[in-house]
């Protein structure tokens, strides 16, 4: 699946178009027809349980293996329930907003008031970011599964893309066979569980797409399922009436769309996962990308280093002559190492873009990272100014003695550099170097510039960033300083749209 293949925001799939076997149908209503309502949890467990097997049966091989080093026994219809099961440890923070997205009538996601705690297109999105992160924890690895797994099936359920004025149909009264209940219980696992068929049950009926349909479900975005959600509530804010008879009449007319959404979502979350472990092509690439052609080999990368860094140096240069820094060279500048100091596109060419501990543990080993244009010129300057030169990196400390060493050997200045201990953030590191604690040598230091190559180098921000007003962007080019870097990041799980 191309998470972020640029993709019309059509909603090319209709509720015509898809049309479960009339075995099913019958199956399922005949089911129906002497249950009550039963107690509803989440796009029931049930319902993300059958996500997680449609999508097992989908993946590639290398894909499939991946997922079995990486969880163990654990399956993917077991994972699927994780994020709702956690909602009840009073200990862990409220990840309540995470399962949903808020869009008002006549509005788009772009106009929507977004969820306080981040929605589950961010947080889809980031989880997704953390299983490509080649320096996640194995732990943090798990955990991003179990949310891609589960928050693909929200965003599959129509009512996850709600108002925000009736909870997504919660605060929608209606009945389900004589029982009180809400709209979003009956999409949720009502409607799902009153088949009295098991998760491996609902998959094996509904789990017939066509290549054709896979092809399609699989080349879409995120934005594109939400967007295939908001146009289905008008059919799905249509409450059954408070008789059996508009509970059959329901029932029938909406289990066909259940049926579509199950489906897609774990074909889709199938897609997810084949990319992400994708298999490396054997033997030298036809053709490099272009974008880490453009890395080694233009002359716009170069132009684009060198003016960042010159940019940083006349604000630096400001500074000093303003009397802006601090006195008694208490000051530093934040810096990460990777496509910020050091250029690895070599590396990348090597593996032909794949990636592996052990590769990139026998390259930083190998001390031959080059300098990117501009660094080592710019941070000579900062040790003229008395400044300390701080490097925070998610390099493992495995690597840290060859890391000092290719350095050293690029004539690239540093007082301490800073690797990842137990976790990617950066923010406690950054902290000692303003308590005074990330060198013994070091006393409580002023930050007066982050320079890095992704988002996530920067204090207090993400993806999300993209989706804020210009005014909020004023920080870069005097306090934050970006280098170029198209080839991987944190910005590879957003969609392109």
């Amino acid at each position: 699946m191309n998470i972020a293949q640029p993709q019309s925001s059509r909603n090319w799939m209709s509720r015509r178009r898809w049309i479960p076997s009339a075995v099913l149908i019958l199956m399922g209503m005949v089911t129906v027809l002497g249950i009550l309502g039963r107690t509803s949890q989440a796009f029931g467990p049930t319902g993300h349980r059958v996500v997680g097997r449609v999508a097992e049966t989908h993946l590639s091989g290398a894909a499939a293996a991946a997922v079995k080093e990486l969880m163990g026994s654990e399956t993917l219809p077991e994972a699927a329930t994780w994020p709702d099961e956690i909602r009840s440890d009073s200990t862990l923070p409220n990840t309540g907003d995470f399962h949903f997205v808020t869009i008002e009538d006549g509005q788009t996601y772009e106009t929507s008031t977004k969820n306080p705690n981040g929605d589950a297109i961010v947080k889809l999105q980031e989880f997704i970011g953390v299983l490509q992160r080649p320096s996640a924890s194995k732990e943090d690895k798990v955990t991003a599964l179990r949310w891609v797994v589960h928050l693909i099936g929200d965003l599959h359920q129509p009512l996850h893309v709600g108002r925000g004025a009736d909870r997504g149909g919660n605060s929608i009264k209606t009945k389900w066979f004589g029982q009180d209940t809400n709209l979003h219980k009956i999409w949720d696992s009502e409607m799902i569980d009153s088949t009295q068929l098991s998760f491996s049950e609902i998959a094996e009926f509904i789990n017939s797409p066509t290549p054709d349909q896979i092809a399609k479900w699989q080349g879409s975005t995120i934005r594109d399922w939400v967007q295939e959600s908001l146009d289905y509530r008008q059919q799905v804010y249509t409450p059954p009436g408070p008789e059996a008879k508009d509970t059959y009449k329901y029932a029938y007319d909406n289990l066909p769309l259940v049926n579509l959404r199950l489906t897609q979502a774990g074909v889709r979350l199938a897609g997810v996962l084949n990319d992400i472990y994708s298999e490396p092509v054997a033997g030298p690439w036809p053709k490099m990308p272009n974008s880490l052609h453009w890395m080694r080999n233009s002359a716009e990368y170069k132009a684009a280093a060198f003016q960042t860094y010159t940019v940083a140096w006349t604000r630096l240069r400001g500074l000093k002559n303003a009397n802006e820094l601090p006195a008694n060279g208490a000051w530093a500048v934040a810096l990460d190492a990777d496509e910020t100091v050091l250029d690895n596109s070599l590396y990348s060419k090597e593996q032909r873009g794949s990636y592996s501990s052990a590769t990139w543990k026998a390259w930083c080993e190998r001390e031959e990272s080059q300098a990117v244009p501009g660094a080592a010129e710019f941070l000579k300057y900062v040790h003229s100014l008395g400044g300390k030169i701080a490097i925070v990196s998610n390099r493992k400390l495995e690597v840290l003695v060859a890391t000092k060493s290719n350095l050293t050997k690029l004539g690239i200045p540093f007082d301490v550099i800073l690797l990842k201990d137990d976790t990617d953030e950066k923010e406690p590191r950054w902290q000692k170097i303003s308590e005074g604690t990330a060198s013994p040598d070091f006393p409580p230091l002023r930050i007066v510039m982050y320079f890095g190559d992704n988002i996530t180098d920067f204090p207090d921000l993400d993806q999300a960033q993209r989706f804020k007003p210009a005014a909020d962007f004023g920080t870069f080019g005097n306090h934050y300083f970006v280098l170029p870097n198209p080839a991987y990041g944190s910005f590879e799980a957003n969609p392109r749209n």
